[in-house]
């Protein structure tokens, strides 16, 4: 009879799922920082609660669910996330990151689940008559600030080590209104995001000034899988073969669009 139960449970697996997966809880990591609508702490009546949502999360729920694997999250710093997913012990898989040719050695790493346009901030206060800025070459003449960790992969034109970092996009445009930078670059989805946050009320910032910054390729976010893990591979895997099923059926475009419009 336990082999007969066996049998059926493994029958009802998605066929690029390897048996080996059922029943194993991922731990999760991402960026404490929020990324807004794709992780982000819920708010209850404005208060900050300790549960994650957003369209990564839906989206790794109809991944795994599937497979018959569970998950928990935590957000940690970035880079802290980055390195104990690259070990790949207490954290095997991350849900947004872009790839460069470090990370691609590093991680397992998914066709991307979604990307997002990019704008460029100034301050009002500073530059009142704005940036001249019309290719990402311009930004060359400016201070440029990014967030600590982050690749900015986008900017492929821009020496990463020339950014001034700060720990997030508030304290970034603190920098900007103090004078010590000139721009910072945001993704236009989690602007928004943001902006509908406690403490990030960028949208209401009247002397925040904003303009889309022509790239030659959008900014592209991955799910990454530790390949130090015994298990990575037929993780990535099967998240591979999940996300290309949402993607023919249409599902993963309906999901995107419900969260951008929220």
């Amino acid at each position: 009879m336990r082999w007969l139960i066996l049998l059926l449970t493994l029958a009802c697996l998605p066929a690029h799922a390897d048996p080996r997966l059922q029943g194993w809880t991922v731990q999760v990591c991402d960026d404490a920082n929020e990324w807004p609508p794709y992780t982000y702490y819920e708010r209850v009546e404005g208060q900050k609660t300790e549960q994650v949502r957003g369209f990564s999360i839906e989206l790794l729920e109809r991944l795994l669910q599937p497979l018959g694997l569970k998950y928990r999250i935590e957000l940690l710093p970035w880079v802290r996330c980055l390195q104990e997913v690259q070990r790949g012990q207490d954290y095997q898989l991350l849900l947004n990151a872009t790839r460069n040719p470090e990370r691609e050695r590093a991680f397992l790493i998914t066709e991307p689940t979604y990307s997002t346009r990019t704008y460029y901030f100034w301050s009002r206060r500073v530059h009142p008559q704005g940036l001249k800025v019309r290719t990402q070459a311009d930004l060359k003449r400016y201070r440029i600030g990014g967030v600590r960790g982050y690749t900015y992969s986008q900017l492929d034109q821009i020496d990463m080590a020339s950014l001034q970092r700060g720990p997030n996009y508030a304290s970034l445009v603190q920098m900007l209104h103090l004078d010590r930078i000139d721009v910072i670059v945001v993704g236009e989805e989690v602007f928004h995001g943001l902006a509908g946050l406690p403490g990030y009320e960028l949208a209401q910032d009247p002397d925040l000034g904003r303009a889309p910054l022509v790239v030659e390729r959008p900014n592209r976010f991955h799910m990454m899988v530790s390949r130090q893990h015994p298990l990575g591979p037929a993780l990535h895997a099967a998240l591979q073969g999940g996300l290309a099923e949402l993607n023919r059926s249409g599902e993963l475009q309906r999901l995107r669009d419900r969260h951008l419009r929220r």
